[in-house]
């Protein structure tokens, strides 16, 4: 979307332009970090990993997030504002400095987004948006800090500029009701709704685009609220259609005519995202349908060739067992004439007939539907087809007697939502987002189950990122270079994105990672195929110059992924194939170092899939003796658990230990270390434990290995362990 003129520091200032991902931005060689900024201010409260790649919690730590604007690097985990920049802000009299831990996808260049922590230190939080604050940049040494680009291309009709640097690559949008007043918009965002979903845009006679069927889409109340909601670091998509009133699909008899209303909805609201509820007589309307699909493709085309980004989507009716026959009507008709279809979001709601789990239908609803969107787009991987859901619940008390959606059905939702990378999390309402005065009734002001107010919007709230779509991919990761948006194939032959990483724990200065913003300098990597008895391995050196293959290769997150089938080539001391890495000394032999000191290998990974259990992390025995047993190996198990697997002796036997819980697809870090010669030290997700070393070990050496090692066999070439990392780092001293 445009970006609109801004003026820095006073006066324009010249430009150069870099390429970030191939998306070219305008960045001003003058400098600012010791000039005051005057600006606003607003707050959030999430917990999760910062764009900086630590995890924060904006409750209660004082930190800020900074505007999109100010950030250079292509990974953000490595920009110039994670090292050390701190922000001091001044409000009426009073003055706080705060590190930069986040980015702001949406916010203005002279927009801060403090934690609540920090915020109520400058402000009571009822403010919610504060302007005329004053701020800067501080940095130990002075140094300059580079300021956003001072001109642009001209701002488009509408409330406000568009949502920055577009929508995180995982949010929640639920939906607001365009019959109430717009105070609820501002009430919800003073609660921490970020992104909300306007329902609905409807015929108002004479195929005229109106709020409801009855407000004019450009009515200032509406576009004064949306207008808060974006200086407050959010977005709105605009949802046509609905259960009721006339479609414009319906009302429109041209495609001409109905891709006009489009547009001056877009103009009007500066749009980047159109939703279309597509049900009842307008899902049956296979006319309508086809008019509205190629009204939209025309529109999309007409966006882009501008230059500007336009997704649509679709919300459409479901049962546990995914969309029906009209909905996949639609889509298929979509495709049919180039519509690009960013999301299908359904409903789980309402299914007809009573349902005692409402939760887990509409987990099941996903499953469903990740399978019949994978009909339809066959060239997207499984991940691509689960970043393309939303799901949408109604919140409490169902039109169907004896459906119920209640807060647990919505922690579990949210938590399935993250496992599997679900883009949009909505709910039918924010009006009704409180409780009953009479619990178990349905109401169109609230819930009529028991909850808290806005209790569903804090926990949909839980599985938005701070990363903007097209630039940085959900989870935040740490110590790795994000790629272009593309998802890359296990064949592909380009290597790894980006220019360099910030490592996490490291005695030196990591090296520039060759894939995944890793330090592969250090590492062997064993695969599993070769010949019979002699896995293949591929050297420091090749890896460094961008090797990849079908078990070893960069995901679309960034994240280097370890795929070892159960059906490979084996060493003659194993039965279970690998794709794992053997750590390698500086000068490119083999790593053997003493168990006297202190050793660490760290590393933040997700498990993709596995069938029973699967290495992930070892600390193996060299030289010193003819044993080739592990001194550790840590285990990522089928039903959730890590468990850590001590060695009894260097002849064998090991001891295991349960050390964790994550479920399947959810990302986790551990350290493994030895320390003083005779302690093995493991953590994982920040909890401790130790463990005695035997003395039949001292006369090892050790060295680390990471990946995926399947600690199960079968002739089958499809099924096994598949383990994301998105960082991985080994210290010595």
């Amino acid at each position: 979307m445009p970006v609109p003129n801004r003026t820095v520091a006073g006066g324009a200032v010249a430009l150069v332009t870099v390429v970030l991902g191939g998306v070219s931005l305008a960045l001003a060689d003058g400098m600012v970090s010791n000039e005051t900024i005057t600006g606003q201010m607003t707050y959030y409260n999430d917990k999760g990993f910062g764009a900086c790649g630590s995890q924060i919690d904006a409750a209660t730590e004082d930190l800020v997030a900074v505007s999109h604007e100010w950030w250079t690097s292509a990974n953000p985990n490595e920009d110039r504002l994670c090292d050390g920049v701190e922000v001091q802000v001044t409000y009426e009299g009073k003055t706080i400095t705060v590190p930069v831990k986040d980015m702001c996808p949406s916010c203005a260049s002279d927009h801060l987004d403090l934690s609540q922590s920090a915020f109520q230190k400058l402000a009571p939080l009822d403010k919610g948006l504060v302007k005329g604050i004053t701020w800067k940049f501080v940095t130990d040494s002075g140094e300059a800090i580079e300021a956003p680009s001072a001109t642009g291309q001209p701002e488009t009709a509408g409330v406000a500029a568009a949502g920055g640097a577009g929508w995180p690559a995982r949010y929640a949008a639920p939906y607001v009701e365009t019959w109430a007043s717009p105070s609820e918009l501002e009430k919800a965002r003073q609660a921490g709704l970020r992104h909300a979903t306007l329902a609905f845009v409807l015929d108002g006679g004479g195929c005229e685009a109106t709020f409801n069927g009855t407000t004019p889409v450009a009515d200032e109340e509406w576009l004064s609220a949306v207008r808060a909601l974006r200086d407050a670091g959010g977005d709105v998509i605009a949802s046509f259609g609905g259960a009721s009133g006339t479609e414009l699909g319906q009302g429109c008899d041209s495609v001409t005519a109905l891709q006009e209303q489009y547009r001056t909805v877009v103009d009007t609201l500066d749009l980047s995202r159109l939703d279309f509820d597509i049900e009842g007589a307008a899902l049956a309307d296979s006319e309508a349908n086809h008019r509205r699909n190629q009204a939209l493709a025309a529109l999309q085309q007409e966006a882009e060739k501008a230059g500007r980004a336009l997704d649509v989507q679709f919300t459409l009716p479901s049962g546990t067992n995914g969309l029906d026959a009209g909905g996949m009507a639609l889509l298929r008709d979509a495709e049919s004439v180039g519509l690009r279809v960013s999301l299908v979001n359904i409903m789980t709601m309402d299914y007809g007939s009573e349902v005692d789990d409402m939760g887990q239908a509409a987990i099941d609803a996903a499953t469903a539907l990740h399978g019949q969107l994978g009909g339809i787009w066959p060239s997207k991987s499984s991940e691509e087809l689960w970043a393309m859901q939303g799901n949408t619940p109604m919140i409490g008390v169902n039109d169907t007697p004896g459906e119920v959606f209640t807060t647990e059905d919505a922690d579990r939702l949210a938590k399935f939502a993250v496992e599997k990378g679900i883009r949009q999390l909505s709910f039918w309402a924010v009006g009704r987002d409180r409780a009953c005065p009479e619990p178990g009734r349905l109401s169109k002001t609230c819930s009529g189950t028991e909850q808290s107010d806005y209790q569903f919007l804090k926990t949909f709230n839980s599985v938005t990122t701070t990363s903007p779509d097209g630039r940085f991919a959900a989870p935040p990761v740490t110590g790795l270079v994000t790629g272009g948006t593309g998802t890359p194939t296990p064949s592909a032959a380009s290597s790894g994105g980006g220019t360099g990483e910030k490592g996490v724990t490291s005695t030196a200065k990591p090296k520039v990672a060759a894939v995944g913003g890793i330090d592969l300098s250090i590492w062997q990597l064993q695969l599993p195929v070769g010949s019979p008895g002699s896995p293949t391995t591929v050297s420091s050196e090749q890896l460094r110059s961008g090797y990849r293959d079908d078990y070893f290769f960069t995901d679309s997150d960034g994240s280097l992924i370890f795929w070892s089938p159960e059906q490979g080539v084996t060493t003659p001391n194993s039965k279970y194939p690998r794709s794992e890495l053997r750590e390698m000394d500086p000068n490119g032999g083999s790593a053997n170092w003493p168990l006297e000191g202190t050793h660490r290998m760290s590393a933040t990974l997700r498990v993709l899939s596995v069938p029973s259990s699967v290495c992930v992390g070892q600390i193996h025995l060299g030289e010193g003796g003819s044993s080739t047993k592990p001194l550790l190996e840590l285990y990522y198990r089928a039903n959730g658990d890590i468990v850590l697997g001590t060695e009894n002796s260097p002849a064998g036997g090991q001891t295991e230990h349960t050390v964790g819980h994550v479920p399947l697809g959810e990302q986790w870090s551990y350290t493994i270390g030895v320390s003083g010669g005779d302690t093995i030290d493991i953590t994982v997700n920040g909890s401790t434990t130790h463990y005695p070393i035997a003395d039949s070990f001292k006369s090892y050496k050790q060295y680390f290995k990471a990946g995926a090692y399947n600690q199960s066999a079968s002739g089958s070439s499809t099924k096994g362990a598949k383990v994301a990392f998105s960082a991985l780092t080994v210290s010595h001293s």
